[in-house]
């Protein structure tokens, strides 16, 4: 696992004693990419939101029967659906941990997530759409 360092405990610097929405501990990540924003902080973030989004798959994968009778199972969420659920993670990145990044910090330049995960949908969509006529 290529995150497993980011992914330890470490002390949280936000952690407010008493409030029960703050964890003491929090994985090494969240430290390393909260504050204000530097382009080395930047890179790292979008590399492990494209890695975190590019495999992400539903839990309860659903059936899809296409129109030559054939069944898919699509293991992937919509594209809304995981949009909203990357802005509610960001929002929470803010909120908790002092993340000064925007959606739009991941636009706009190659290797970006909304440009990987752009690629990522349209060849879903080639895959698990039914294109009946």
């Amino acid at each position: 696992m290529i995150w497993a360092e980011m992914l330890e405990l470490v002390p949280n610097p936000n952690y407010v004693a008493g409030d029960v929405e703050t964890e003491e501990e929090v994985c090494r990540v969240f430290v390393e990419i909260s504050g204000p924003k530097t382009p080395v902080k930047q890179r790292l973030t979008n590399k492990m939101l494209v890695d975190w989004q590019f495999h992400l798959e539903m839990k309860n994968k659903k059936k899809k029967k296409m129109e030559d009778g054939s069944i898919k199972i699509c293991p992937f969420y919509q594209p809304a659906t995981q949009n909203v659920e990357l802005r509610i993670f960001l929002g929470r990145l803010k909120k908790y941990h002092s993340f000064d990044m925007v959606e739009s910090d991941f636009a706009g330049y190659t290797g970006s997530l909304t440009s990987v995960m752009e690629q990522v949908y349209q060849e879903r969509y080639k895959k698990y759409v039914s294109k009946k006529e």
